[in-house]
């Protein structure tokens, strides 16, 4: 069929062979050999074998081998004076002395968030504003009893009260920090009898006055709890730092600093529950502190 489909469409043929109906067709098979080789791999585990000669017993004497992983820490160290007179402000809180103090610190890189950013505190009742110059303003309060604006939140100083951050409130107490130098327009919305306590000369006074509110003043004596490092601010990573020294042994702090570092309501002691909870109010998961 092949050779006269070729004639009929007039295209070259070329014959491979003879057809003969009468012979059987027989279907040749070529297999094709195929070598697999496979490659041995040999995994060695370096070890590091560290031998030394001990006695046994009482009298004897051995050889032994100790295999241990060799491990890498990183650290960071840094060792500075803490003598009066050395850069360090000893009326801060460290007591006069000499010597050196080394500390191995871990560095953690936190990402601050973007200006405008809203940051919550850990109970669902007051927020704040991030700002352009890496501080905050307070937005809100959704709570409905006495409350204490802090210095710090969260690392950023607290610097204004902005508008409608109180509504409708009745019978409370609000005390507003030094850190604060402006209170917007209408901070206060529908708010009857509330009691602003804060320092005598600054915007607080002013807003209590412009409000109709009582004006409850702080006295500058009053011990501020958390401010360990004596620069009138609480909650901040440095007062945080100093009180973990202390607790470790490495400096020691004076009288009027131990009594701010009392951050624990029950007892006279200064331990870590203290230094649990400033960290707890650096973070905003607290809302504040003992007075």
């Amino acid at each position: 069929y092949a050779e006269t489909y070729a004639k009929e469409e007039n295209i070259p043929f070329v014959s491979i062979g003879v057809f003969d109906p009468d012979k059987p067709i027989v279907t040749t098979t070529t297999t094709k050999k195929t070598t697999t080789t496979t490659k041995a791999t040999t995994t060695t585990k370096k070890t590091t074998t560290t031998t030394k000669t001990a006695p046994i017993e009482t009298g004897g004497s051995g050889t032994q081998t100790t295999t241990k992983k060799p491990t890498t820490t990183t650290t960071t160290t840094i060792t500075y004076p803490i003598e009066s007179g050395s850069g360090i402000d000893v009326s801060s809180g460290i007591e006069s002395g000499s010597g050196t103090q080394t500390t191995t610190a871990k560095t953690v890189t936190t990402a601050k968030p973007p200006i405008g950013d809203l940051l919550a505190d850990g109970y669902g009742i007051s927020a704040y504003f991030v700002l352009s110059d890496n501080t905050v303003s307070f937005a809100i309060y959704e709570g409905v009893g006495d409350f204490e604006i802090p210095e710090v939140f969260k690392g950023y100083d607290v610097v204004e009260i902005d508008i409608g951050a109180f509504w409708e409130l009745d019978g409370v107490t609000i005390t507003i920090p030094k850190s604060i130098k402006e209170i917007k327009p209408e901070a206060f919305i529908d708010c009857a009898n509330v009691t602003i306590r804060g320092y005598s000369g600054t915007v607080a006074e002013t807003a209590a006055a412009e409000y109709g509110f009582d004006f409850v003043p702080i006295e500058e004596t009053e011990i501020i709890v958390g401010d360990i490092d004596g620069d009138g601010k609480t909650g901040k990573v440095n007062d945080i730092v100093m009180l973990a020294k202390y607790l470790k042994g490495n400096i020691k702090l004076n009288s009027e600093t131990l009594s701010k570092a009392q951050c624990t309501k029950g007892d006279s002691v200064i331990d870590t529950a203290d230094l649990t909870a400033l960290i707890a109010y650096l973070m905003g998961t607290v809302s504040k502190l003992p007075s």
